[in-house]
């Protein structure tokens, strides 16, 4: 979570006014792009960094990614969610580069961020996925907080969603009922 964000992280983040100095200067090396609302990375450094990634993954960066995109998916219930999903499916696309999801060791990450990138996942059609996310937050809930809990059975019940979705009715039944 964000308590185990790096020192650096936080201190940018800590107000509005150090962020948006934090980024001036990256601006000024031209290695962000500043558009109207959000900013983005340089093209030519977006390339450096999937190269980097092919050949190795920093566990503790790779989560503080996760922990920025889960942080940041907007549910259904607030105004125009597609539109901050939508950006956001850009950054939950990379976890998926060189099949990064099976070399992370997703025990060491915090549960409360696994489970809304399988919302998000589920929310952009990519449900296998989707499939995934939710089953590794439900072995997390369960564990930390056993099988009653609202947290718990929300993963559940998204689970069993997807499943109906997909017409997978016996999945489905077995998800919600066999529980």
């Amino acid at each position: 979570g964000a308590g185990s964000a790096p020192d650096w992280f936080c201190d940018i983040t800590k107000s509005k006014a150090r962020f948006n100095k934090a980024m001036a200067i990256l601006h000024g090396y031209s290695l962000i792009e500043a558009i109207p609302g959000h900013y983005s990375l340089h093209a030519c450094v977006h390339d450096w960094v999937l190269e980097y990634l092919i050949y190795e993954v920093d566990i503790a960066l790779f989560g503080l990614a996760i922990h920025c995109i889960a942080q940041n998916v907007a549910w259904e219930c607030t105004p125009e969610y597609w539109v901050v999903n939508r950006r956001l499916n850009h950054h939950a696309l990379r976890i998926e580069h060189c099949d990064q999801r099976e070399v992370v060791d997703w025990n060491v990450i915090d549960v409360e961020d696994i489970y809304p990138i399988g919302y998000l996942d589920s929310m952009m059609g990519r449900l296998k996925e989707a499939e995934e996310m939710y089953m590794r937050a439900l072995k997390g809930y369960e564990k930390a907080w056993g099988a009653e809990h609202t947290s718990t059975l929300d993963t559940v019940n998204n689970l069993g969603l997807l499943y109906e979705n997909q017409a997978k009715m016996a999945e489905a039944e077995e998800t919600v009922c066999g529980r």
